[in-house]
């Protein structure tokens, strides 16, 4: 016995108000593929719609301006492809039913045969219309994430939410990740994650995109350090998943408002010279949040040349540097009239405050002990700077 098969029928409502041509439509589409359900004006098109998910909407009404206003500001119709049914095709007539929403028409009196395929080519022109429009619109995320069906779970909900997602495995191969891609927010939940974090967030290609941190713990000690690692959020587990999409979304917001806020402040060039590179690093990360434009130098030398050349706002000079220590690279700047004016703040460790006395008498205008707080380094700078104006 020869087996039947049965093809899944498309879904379409019919929003029309002549009752005949209504019928003729449901008729004429149904041998070609169609499941119609049929409405004869906007409210009980959308109740149907709402009730039945038709993938097109074939809308034939008076008054279709206000049709299309009401169907595209309902969020049972907003995204459904309509198609027009149009007498006029007038270029000023049809630019203006375009404008208030419509995808496509079709011109009456239409051939019944022909009706069910070339609504098939134009839904199918209006699904790839929007695809690529959503694909344009998508938010490019990288999902660091170790546990395989945890990181599949948040790929489809961040898909299904508008995101274009990437992922990682490992550390590793999500710092990789983020040259490839460009990316406007990293998902990082690893085991050394604060380890990652430092990497990512010293890293040219990492340094401007937000991370959110996927975390087990709401501990406020954990939290902290979080934070101080270079995190910009996070998120606590388990994740809901129904939510992810929009939470996530409200957190990149926040994260990017936070930064062109940042951005629209002016900022304050400094020069700091240390012979440490880890300690430039953590300076230079630090300083570059609190709205600084950071330049570094490795050694007295190549500080003063750059002190020369970009003229800073403020210097941060270590004491204790082989070669030509702090203090000799001090009383260099102060003596040369191009250098002489700008603000010098010495970093010293704290058995050495004897170096201190020394260096005030060289002119120097402040100084910071070592070791100090990343995290408040720009805000202790500026209160200088301030107390120095004042």
């Amino acid at each position: 016995m020869k087996r039947m098969s049965f093809t899944k029928r498309i879904l379409i409502l019919v929003v029309e108000e002549d009752g005949d041509l209504r019928e003729l439509i449901r008729y004429s589409l149904y041998p070609a593929g169609f499941e119609v359900f049929t409405a004869q004006d906007c409210p009980s098109g959308i109740e149907t719609a709402s009730e039945h998910k038709p993938r097109l909407i074939l809308l034939d009404v008076k008054n279709k301006f206000e049709a299309l206003s009401t169907l595209r500001y309902d969020s049972n119709t907003r995204n459904i492809p309509i198609i027009l049914l149009v007498e006029s095709r007038r270029i000023e007539d049809m630019e203006r039913l375009f404008e208030a929403g419509a995808d496509d028409y079709i011109t009456k009196p239409f051939d019944n045969k022909t009706l069910g395929k070339s609504l098939k080519e134009k839904l199918k022109k209006c699904e790839k219309v929007k695809k690529k429009a959503q694909r344009q619109k998508a938010i490019p995320v990288l999902v660091v994430e170790e546990d395989d069906d945890l990181r599949e779970s948040i790929r489809d909900n961040l898909c299904s939410a508008g995101f274009e997602v990437y992922t990682a495995a490992d550390g590793p191969s999500g710092i990789e990740a983020v040259s490839k891609y460009k990316l406007r927010l990293i998902l990082l939940d690893v085991e050394n994650e604060l380890e990652v974090l430092s990497t990512l967030k010293y890293d040219s290609n990492a340094r401007g995109i937000p991370v959110i941190v996927l975390t087990d713990s709401s501990r406020i000690e954990d939290i902290e350090r979080i934070h101080e690692a270079g995190a910009d959020d996070y998120i606590t587990k388990p994740l809901e998943d129904k939510h992810l999409g929009k939470i996530v979304k409200e957190k990149l917001k926040k994260c990017e408002d936070i930064q062109k806020k940042k951005q629209r402040l002016k900022r304050i060039p400094v020069l700091v010279i240390d012979d440490e590179a880890g300690l430039r690093k953590s300076v230079e990360y630090n300083l570059h949040l609190d709205g600084f434009e950071v330049h570094t130098a490795e050694d007295g030398p190549s500080g003063i040349k750059a002190a020369l050349k970009l003229k800073p706002d403020v210097i941060l000079l270590d004491v204790m540097m082989p070669g030509m220590d702090g203090l000799h690279v001090l009383s260099t700047l102060k003596r040369n009239p191009r250098t002489s004016h700008i603000p010098v703040i010495m970093l010293t460790a704290k058995n050495l405050i004897q170096d201190v006395s020394r260096a005030f008498a060289l002119g120097a205008d402040d100084y910071i002990t070592k070791p100090f707080e990343g995290k408040k380094l720009g805000k202790t700078i500026k209160e200088k700077l301030e107390k120095r104006k004042k």
